[in-house]
């Protein structure tokens, strides 16, 4: 019961963070989200010129600003842009990509639910290992101020 309780109190713990905060680029937010909008359209994580154009163009729009997606190292010999990160992540994010685009929000709340899924997910792994207080004083770390 303390293990439902404590999953509870997390999630609204998140749901009010996520409310009161506003989709801001941390990092390289722009590389994750440029991979999720080119797979959410069917197309390769890397990106072609047209869709590295496109991409920073929505994301300049969304005021989701940040280093250009072109990175001359790392263009591969189909001309198609690759990026540091694995899309393995980016991928994840695709269901909530469409359902942003569905509902008219930011696309960086695909990822914020994404992460508010995996915190949870995860704290609910580690309270059925742990006690109920270990368990909250380890997710209450500073990866609460990182999940949207």
């Amino acid at each position: 019961m303390a293990r439902r309780r404590l999953l509870v109190a997390f999630g609204l713990l998140l749901l009010a963070l996520l409310a009161t905060s506003r989709p801001a680029r941390v990092g390289d937010a722009r590389e994750y989200l440029a991979m999720a909008m080119n797979l959410a359209r069917l197309s390769p994580p890397s990106l072609s010129q047209g869709d590295i154009t496109r991409a920073e163009n929505h994301l300049d729009a969304l005021h989701f600003t940040g280093l250009p997606l072109t990175i001359a190292a790392l263009r591969g010999a189909d001309g198609r842009q690759d990026f540091f990160h694995f899309w393995f992540y980016p991928a994840f994010g695709v269901p909530g990509i469409w359902l942003t685009r569905l509902l008219g929000l930011h696309p960086n709340y695909a990822f914020a639910t994404l992460n508010v899924l995996m915190y949870l997910a995860a704290l609910w792994l580690v309270s059925s290992r742990a006690p109920w207080w270990v368990t909250a004083v380890t997710f209450c770390s500073p990866v609460l101020w990182w999940i949207d």
